[in-house]
């Protein structure tokens, strides 16, 4: 048939751990048939009628390979991304605090946490709140095999999917390490490496006013702001969101902030 010679199969992007290239996506094309019956149908006589050929797209892209760490600098939209693999006595809180104050965030679970925790773990979820990938044991990324670094992801995926039902494809890598490697893996797997564009740097116990200064001035359109479950975290939340909503900064998870870009 004429219409298979328009058919092309799309390629997704990958990396050549070899040679350390990366080759980007190919889109394909295939022919819309029934809209091209359509046209012929709708056609003056001797008109020439084209097929109708439509795009598609691979479903691993070059942009999969990048880093996250901001999302578009147009929207006015910023996300509120929390690292866990510890803090459950001041989880609670902390869930209670962003309900108040009817904020999503996205919570980036290790598994080891999330098993021993899962009525936590269900709990953030169910409170509406997006749950996204830090791996099954917090690791240094950069350390390990491609097949190891697979295992880190999956084995997480496959928990946090059971305990919550979601299983984002959004990877937060153990201390914001990463490399080719951790890139490409993680890409192989569909998912956005999502890394920050303002640090609480909550883990070092600064005061919460400390954290206030250290992020609301900085905020801007497309923020992504790390934080851990810390008392000092969640007694400056209150302050640090409404700091945001008054430079007009809408809260999102992190997922949403991606798909305004």
């Amino acid at each position: 048939m004429i219409a298979e010679e328009y058919v092309t199969v799309p390629q997704d992007a990958y990396y050549d751990e070899a040679t350390g290239e990366l080759h980007g996506e190919v889109v394909g094309t295939w022919v819309d048939v029934a809209a091209t019956v359509a046209n012929i149908l709708a056609a003056a006589p001797g008109e020439r009628v084209q097929l109708v050929v439509l795009d598609v797209l691979p479903t691993i892209r070059r942009s999969l390979f990048e880093p996250v760490y901001r999302g578009n600098p147009e929207r006015p939209y910023v996300s509120l991304a929390i690292n866990v693999d510890w803090g459950q006595e001041i989880l609670p809180k902390m869930l209670d605090v962003l309900d108040q104050h009817q904020v999503a965030a996205t919570f980036f679970l290790t598994g080891r946490w999330a098993q021993a925790n899962p009525a936590l773990a269900k709990m953030i979820a169910s409170r509406g709140h997006e749950i996204g990938n830090h791996g099954y044991w917090h690791a240094h990324p950069n350390s390990l095999s491609a097949k190891d670094l697979e295992k880190l992801i999956v084995d997480n995926e496959n928990l946090l999917d059971e305990l919550t039902g979601q299983s984002n494809k959004l990877f937060a890598p153990p201390y914001g390490e990463f490399n080719e490697r951790v890139l490409a893996t993680a890409a192989s797997l569909g998912y956005r490496t999502i890394l920050w564009s303002l640090d609480t740097r909550d883990w070092q116990d600064p005061s919460p006013q400390e954290i206030v200064n250290r992020i609301v001035p900085k905020a801007e359109n497309g923020s992504i702001i790390l934080m851990h479950p810390k008392a000092n975290t969640v007694q400056a939340l209150p302050q640090l969101i409404k700091g945001l909503r008054e430079k007009n900064l809408r809260l999102v998870p992190v997922g949403e902030l991606l798909w305004h870009d």
